[in-house]
């Protein structure tokens, strides 16, 4: 999601920088010796993007005016530990998705592993924000319209940020629902199965006969996720928001059946 994402930012004209992690180096050579097309997006990446290899982060970090963390959730406490020389008051935006069992055997969101993790660290001059919503890496590097959800708990921070990157194709919603933003971004594919059968959404055999036999187990899953959370002031029933809190209806209903799909393939 992370190179998908720079197509709205680099739409925008701004200077984007793609950083592999320390594993990626060779797939960072694949892609500039494939003429910069993204061998899963099957997208070329824009040319005013630039694509490094994990021993240049640090000085690009000095630069960097948002930093955009897109790694896979086994990921997000070394994205965590890259970030103890931030600028102050740096702006952080997260797109991995997930939950994070901590010590004390309760689930927490991702911005708040992140903004934990810092705090430790003695740096406490940052602007953690989350990006959820029903839209699919190889959608948004073709510029298939969607609708996606930013939040923070100052929510004058996405409102920003929306300005920066929204396009006609990438519309952005602001919540100050960091936690509901993020817990739904979280396991909104299981969320979506069960919503998918019941509405009759899904054309595929298959698909549907293990929606019918899973409905029961996502749902006492949904419940057992929801007990783990901490409590918020923020949001008193998760799922009555209807996937995330203050969003377009039709957005929430957009294209089920390929993010029931996700759950499958990975």
């Amino acid at each position: 999601m992370s190179t998908a994402f720079a197509f709205p930012c680099s739409d925008n004209n701004h200077q984007v920088s793609i950083v592999g992690t320390h594993l990626e180096d060779n797939f960072i050579d694949i892609i500039k010796a494939n003429k910069n097309v993204h061998p899963a997006l099957k997208s070329k990446i824009p040319s005013n993007v630039k694509l490094y290899k994990f021993n240049s982060f640090h000085d690009l970090l000095k630069k960097a005016d948002l930093i955009v963390i897109g790694v896979s959730s086994k990921g997000i406490h070394w994205a965590s530990e890259q970030l103890t020389k931030i600028k102050s008051n740096q702006q952080i935006l997260i797109l991995t998705k997930g939950l994070y069992v901590n010590k004390k055997n309760r689930y927490e969101v991702y911005p708040d592993t992140v903004k934990n993790f810092l705090i430790k660290k003695g740096i406490k001059s940052f602007k953690i924000s989350v990006a959820a919503g029903p839209c699919l890496a190889s959608d948004l590097s073709n510029r298939v319209f969607t609708n996606v959800i930013f939040a923070n708990r100052d929510i004058s921070v996405v409102r920003k940020l929306s300005k920066m990157i929204s396009t006609s194709y990438y519309k952005i919603n602001c919540s100050k629902d960091i936690m509901g933003v993020a817990v739904c971004g979280g396991i909104k594919n299981i969320y979506a199965i069960q919503r998918t059968h019941r509405n009759g959404l899904c054309k595929n055999s298959q698909a549907k006969y293990i929606h019918i036999s899973e409905v029961d187990k996502i749902l006492k899953f949904v419940d057992h996720v929801v007990s783990f959370l901490p409590e918020s002031k923020e949001t008193n029933n998760i799922f009555d928001m209807n996937f995330f809190s203050k969003m377009n209806q039709n957005a929430c209903f957009y294209n089920f059946e390929l993010m029931s799909k996700v759950v499958y393939d990975t």
